[in-house]
């Protein structure tokens, strides 16, 4: 009887203790949640979206993914894709690359709703669809476009896919050629420079047997060439980006015991990561610790201080204009027509700036003279092409940066992507350049 007393003295001990503790981290996160929506509110007052977002934490039980799925457009809330809170993943050939048949609602710090991003089984993006697949072996009627290069064309800056660039190129040519039958496929992805883009064509996308390949780049080239060629400078080429000689790393480490079981410990940060981010509590703690992956989330200079700040690089204008001409070889190998374009940003043409375009070029006004040093230099290469390659239907290469200088309306929500008035605005120019350079034949 005593020993059953005492059992039962000793769970009610623990219950106890249970309960004391589930309560203090019940308070410490509803600390934090505070702490947060006072941080958003009165200091970093960023849209209200965000802040109720945050402010819903409240609840250690509620999932942050449910307010933005609401905010998130009807496509996304109807596709099948398993929603993720990630939308990269690390690739041993790539260096990283999409997260196949997945849906993602993202909500930054910028005047947008919430953004929907919807991959299929093959990891390209929706336009538009959320039910999608493109057999390799496509239609005799069907005129295949595949889009290459960064967020741009992935579709960050628009709310719903079929406001991207790639979506309005699709709109723009079934009304220009109602007769014709145009697919446009989306192999855009976020943080992608010429280098990531020449691997992914060469490995994967030539075998969809494109009718013709956009390049569509130019600001990840420009914004990365600094940081990219300071680390292991002579170990980076058109074809081994800094996310390769990083997984190299990760390699080298697999060999050696404690270094494989740092990684272990690495993997089980990630995997509580994942589990614990509707937490305020680790919210605070995540922002205020190294970035567990720096691969997918790199250190820009616009953190950096004055002197870690790179300063422009010869060297980038070589691997853009080696990576492009690769592009051109591969089109002829594989025999489909390409067109490269430079593409518009924020404070490399003559463009007047708006008073919202204004407040987003001083923010990341330190960055600008790198851009603009780039961009003056990937003009002339972009001409050099269009001298070297003859315009016979098969290869086209045009500097549209100064494509928005003409548009007096709001067309930046951030120092390069666009809304969709200027996603369609650089579609428009884009198929009245195809037809100049007659890859596309009315």
């Amino acid at each position: 009887m005593e020993s059953t007393q005492g059992k039962m003295k000793n769970f009610k001990n623990i219950a106890i203790i249970a309960i004391i503790s589930i309560s203090l981290l019940f308070l410490i996160e509803i600390m934090a949640s505070l702490a947060i929506y006072v941080h958003y509110s009165y200091v970093k007052k960023p849209p209200l979206t965000n802040r109720l977002a945050d402010f819903l934490l409240l609840s250690p039980f509620f999932e942050k993914s449910k307010v933005r799925e609401d905010m998130c457009n009807e496509i996304y809330k109807n596709a099948l894709q398993e929603e993720r809170r990630e939308y990269m993943q690390e690739d041993s050939l790539l260096g990283f690359r999409l997260i196949p048949d997945t849906k993602y609602c993202y909500l930054r710090d910028s005047p947008l709703p919430a953004e929907a991003f919807i991959t299929n089984k093959q990891g390209f993006t929706s336009i538009g669809q959320s039910d999608f697949y493109y057999n390799r072996l496509k239609e005799k009627d069907v005129y295949r476009i595949i889009i290459i290069g960064g967020s741009t064309v992935w579709g960050v800056g628009t709310p719903s896919p079929e406001e991207s660039l790639p979506a309005r190129i699709q709109i723009s040519l079934n009304k220009r050629y109602p007769n014709k039958k145009f697919e446009v496929i989306n192999a855009g992805v976020g943080g992608y420079s010429t280098r990531n883009e020449l691997l992914y064509l060469m490995s994967e996308l030539v075998y969809y047997k494109p009718d013709l390949v956009i390049s569509y780049g130019g600001w990840n080239d420009a914004t990365f060439n600094g940081m990219m060629s300071r680390k292991n400078r002579e170990d980076i080429n058109g074809l081994k980006t800094p996310n390769h000689l990083d997984i190299d790393t990760h390699f080298k480490q697999d060999r050696d015991i404690l270094k494989t079981f740092s990684l272990f410990l690495g993997n089980l940060n990630n995997v509580f990561h994942d589990n614990l981010s509707w937490s305020a509590t680790h919210k605070i703690i995540d922002r205020n610790v190294n970035k567990r992956n720096l691969i997918l989330r790199p250190i820009m200079y616009e953190n950096s201080t004055n002197s870690e700040r790179p300063l422009f690089d010869e060297s980038s204008i070589s691997l853009y204009e080696s990576n492009l001409k690769m592009e051109i070889m591969v089109s002829k190998v594989f025999k489909f027509n390409i067109a490269i374009f430079l593409q518009p940003i924020m404070g490399v043409s003559n463009r007047i700036l708006t008073q919202e375009e204004l407040n987003y070029y001083k923010a990341d006004e330190v960055g600008f003279p790198i851009k603009q040093e780039f961009y003056s230099r990937a003009g002339q290469v972009i001409k050099k092409l269009k001298n070297e390659y003859t315009l016979d239907g098969e290869v086209c290469a045009v500097n549209i940066s100064k494509s928005l200088d003409e548009i007096k309306e709001t067309v930046y929500n951030d120092v390069g992507h666009l809304y969709a008035n200027g996603n369609e605005a650089v579609a428009n120019q884009i198929i009245d350049e195809l037809v100049i350079c007659k890859i596309i034949r009315p």
